[in-house]
């Protein structure tokens, strides 16, 4: 009995931490970034400046982000420790987002607590194996991909204080995933 107990709250333990994000980032010079990501970049965006580049781990997942500005949008760019293009995110405004997008979302956030406020929104464009800058001058165009996501930062207060969480919704508002937040690292950029 006791040996059974103990698999029932490993096992609780361990699908409570799947469900957390524990983001940690550390800023890097250049040269530390996975090789063929630099040329990627110089290639997509030859006039690409200030540039900042950083590793990021979850506890699980080692990936690289080169985070810039352009055109008066913040941009980042994520490779895995491998230097394969991950995701291209872009930091939006939510309250722009079409109604009928922004009004599923709504209906999902609603469900999951009466009092919420979106903190940061990002349009995500995974990378899904075709040509990695094809990926790239999509995103920096805002252009439309079946393998686009919007990724919500909320605060929800559910009746007992107020808890934060990573939200993924898919290109029609619908959900997809949720982590909460453990901690917001003062060094992770909120773009």
């Amino acid at each position: 009995m006791r040996i059974l107990i103990t698999l029932v709250v490993f096992f609780l333990f361990t699908q409570a931490l799947g469900q957390e994000k524990r983001e940690r980032q550390k800023k890097i010079k250049p040269h530390q970034m996975p090789s063929g990501t630099l040329e990627l970049l110089r290639q997509s965006m030859p006039d690409l400046k200030k540039v900042r580049y950083y590793e990021e781990t979850d506890g699980d997942h080692l990936s690289y982000e080169a985070k810039f500005l352009i055109q008066k949008r913040f941009f980042s760019v994520e490779f895995s420790k491998e230097g394969l293009l991950e995701d291209v995110e872009v930091k939006i405004s939510y309250k722009n987002l079409p109604s009928p997008l922004r009004n599923q979302i709504e209906h999902y956030l609603k469900q999951e607590s009466e009092i919420f406020k979106v903190i940061k929104a990002q349009k995500q464009y995974k990378h899904t194996g075709a040509d990695p800058q094809t990926t790239l001058v999509i995103a920096l165009q805002e252009g439309e991909s079946e393998a686009i996501f919007f990724e919500l930062e909320v605060d929800m207060n559910k009746g007992k204080g107020w808890s934060s969480y990573e939200i993924l919704f898919d290109r029609n508002g619908r959900f997809v995933s949720k982590r909460r937040i453990v901690t917001r690292s003062l060094d992770n950029l909120l773009y």
